[in-house]
């Protein structure tokens, strides 16, 4: 009876011993460090799309003679890369020199695209392509006739002669001093010369409408008494 039991023992630790080695067998392995991140030296950088931050006319005496198209990443040209007005591509030989800030465009592009040289009642639309694709803003821009100075710049008497200096002025329009159409006695593209119309002394915005449209910036000009 001992004995029976004492290999039912033995049987019990052989099996017992054979689980053990078993589960140290099969543990898991510590798990191992995960591997450092290496930078991937070697990415593509993705180009800034082109921004077309203004567009400015060029003058001279009065008269257009170009504009710029101003920003960043322009690029340099390339015979795939084009600039279009309105949807319309602007001719290769007009457009020079392109920088990636400025784009120099002749004023002929102005007369090939639209039949006039400046549409003020227009907002013409500035794009950088691609091939097919648009790389820039989309930017709108609309030019108004340009008032940059008048003299006397003191203001004058009712009835006085006075003169507007800018550009654009061959476009029709009427000279406004206020509500009052000035009497104009000559006209270029640069210059205005009008009487100042028989208003009360007083300060008034000076402007170019055609009718009751403006279409110029205004300035300030002063109506003054007569000086005796």
């Amino acid at each position: 009876m001992i004995r029976k039991s004492l290999c039912l023992l033995g049987v019990f630790l052989v099996v017992l011993g054979t689980v053990f080695v078993f589960r140290l067998a099969t543990a898991p392995a510590e798990a191992a460090s995960p591997a450092p991140l290496i930078a991937k030296v070697n990415d593509p950088v993705t180009s800034p799309p082109a921004v077309i931050t203004d567009v400015v006319l060029k003058t001279f005496e009065g008269s257009m003679v170009g504009l710029e198209i101003l920003g960043s990443a322009f690029g340099a040209a390339s015979p795939t890369k084009r600039l279009f007005i309105d949807g319309i591509q602007a001719d290769v030989a007009e457009v020079y020199p392109w920088t990636d800030t400025k784009i120099t465009v002749d004023e002929e592009v102005f007369f090939e695209i639209t039949q006039n040289f400046i549409w003020v009642d227009h907002i013409y639309q500035w794009e950088i392509r691609e091939g097919n694709t648009t790389i820039s803003n989309v930017f709108p821009k609309k030019f108004l006739l340009e008032i940059h100075f008048v003299t006397p710049p003191k203001g004058a008497p009712a009835g006085a002669m006075f003169q507007v200096s800018g550009a654009g002025f061959g476009h029709p329009g009427d000279l406004f001093l206020g509500k009052t159409k000035c009497q104009v006695q000559s006209k270029t593209a640069g210059k205005i010369q009008a009487l100042v119309p028989l208003i009360p002394v007083g300060t008034y915005d000076l402007s170019i409408r055609q009718g009751v449209r403006l279409i110029s910036n205004t300035k300030p000009f002063r109506v003054i008494f007569p000086v005796k």
